[in-house]
């Protein structure tokens, strides 16, 4: 196409992150806590650093007044991934806890990333050929960008730990079925509860506060996307190991304690 530039980002498909998650899982069957370099031979981490990698660079096209086309091989997983992330990291509204409710229900909900075939919900994990952790991986990458630009995002880790929790549990109807149609089918919107309308109750919201919030309304997050910057997600794959009670006493500690902001300077 004239006057166009071609990138592919060398992201594999879902079999291939199916099986990188399967080695992740089976580091932490046991009670040892795995070492880093057992962690990076998973090549989880390469695999979000790609993902970054690219929403970084479609962001820093789109703040340059360029226009993108983004697609993958079907449209609602590597697409979906990487455009919400692009949002993230230009639109500050969506790194607040209502933006962010608004960004998934829009760019995977609506957009029609198959929730019942990747996540599994009610199929055998060992004959199913569609399972695969994309939308795990994708919250995993937001993580990592949270970890390290805490000031930036007004929710904590526990937002994104109990999302991924509902995704799974079936508790709230949000994510079930495999798109709109479906869910408008069998009437899910009437018959059950939806996660971003729990999470916004006052009793249950502050939660999610994250007290070192500062408000960047108009700076797009650049983040660095090499391996090296990123992190094993201990407080979601490792929450219910033995030595996590630390982990956990120190992060809710962390909350409590609200640190001095240039918004408490100019009360």
């Amino acid at each position: 196409y004239n006057h166009c530039d071609i990138q592919f980002l060398n992201i594999d498909n879902i079999h291939v992150m199916r099986n990188s998650f399967k080695y992740l899982s089976e580091l932490y069957f046991g009670s040892e806590t795995p070492e880093r370099r057992s962690f990076e031979a998973t090549k989880w981490l390469d695999y979000i650093r790609l993902i970054i990698s690219g929403a970084s660079e479609m962001a820093r096209l789109v703040s340059k007044g360029k226009s993108l086309l983004v697609h993958c091989s079907d449209g609602w997983d590597r697409a979906s991934q990487m455009v919400s992330l692009a949002e993230l990291f230009l639109d500050p509204f969506y790194r607040t806890i209502k933006g962010f409710g608004i960004l998934v229900q829009k760019e995977w909900l609506a957009y029609g990333h198959k929730f019942a075939e990747r996540v599994g919900h009610g199929i055998d994990d060992k004959i199913s050929n569609e399972i695969s952790p994309i939308f795990l991986q994708w919250v995993d990458a937001v993580y990592q960008v949270l970890s390290k630009f805490p000031n930036w995002f007004e929710f904590n880790e526990n937002y994104l730990i109990d999302m991924m929790d509902a995704v799974h549990s079936g508790r709230f109807g949000t994510f079930l079925c495999n798109s709109e149609r479906e869910r408008q089918q069998y009437n899910i919107k009437e018959n059950t509860l939806c996660f971003f309308r729990h999470v916004g109750r006052p009793s249950i919201i502050k939660r999610y506060l994250n007290t070192y919030y500062f408000d960047f309304s108009f700076e797009c997050l650049q983040p660095l996307d090499t391996t090296a910057n990123l992190e094993v997600w201990v407080g979601y794959y490792q929450r219910y190991h033995v030595t996590m009670k630390q982990y956990h006493e120190h992060a809710s500690l962390a909350n409590r304690i609200r640190p001095h902001t240039h918004k408490e300077e100019n009360k």
